[in-house]
C-alpha cells in the first residue's frame, strides 16, 4: 500500500475532496485495479489532513505512484477548492527588534 498525504485549509467540501481523490487513485497508470482505493481525513492543528491509500501494480514503482499521486492530487485538490496549508511547518523567528543593529562590544 502507498499514501499520499495532502494538508489542507479546513475551509473546503470535504465530499468534493475526497472525490477528487478518489478520481485521482483511481486513473493512475500504476494503480493495481484489484485492489482499494480509499482516502481517510483527520483534522489536525495544521489544517485538514487527507490521505489517499491505494496499491501499486508492481511494488518496484511504489516511489513513481507516490509521486504521481502526489503530483496530480495537489492539482485535483485546487480544482475541487482546497488550499495548501503549510502542515508541520514552524515558523521563523522574528528577529528582536529592541537587539538589532546593536553589537555586543
Amino acid at each position: 500500500m502507498c499514501i499520499a498525504h495532502f494538508h489542507i485549509l479546513p475551509d473546503h467540501e470535504p465530499g468534493r475532496v475526497e472525490a477528487a481523490l478518489i478520481d485521482v487513485g483511481l486513473t493512475s497508470a500504476y494503480l493495481d485495479y484489484a485492489k482499494p482505493v480509499f482516502v481517510i481525513l483527520a483534522d489536525t492543528e495544521y489544517g485538514s489532513h487527507y490521505q489517499l491509500k491505494a496499491y501499486p501494480f508492481d511494488h518496484r514503482d511504489q516511489f513513481r505512484f507516490v509521486s504521481d499521486l502526489t503530483a496530480r492530487g495537489k492539482l485535483a485538490l485546487r480544482k475541487a477548492g482546497g488550499v495548501e496549508s503549510a502542515a508541520n511547518c514552524v515558523p521563523a523567528r522574528p528577529k528582536d527588534t529592541a537587539t538589532a543593529g546593536t553589537s555586543a562590544s
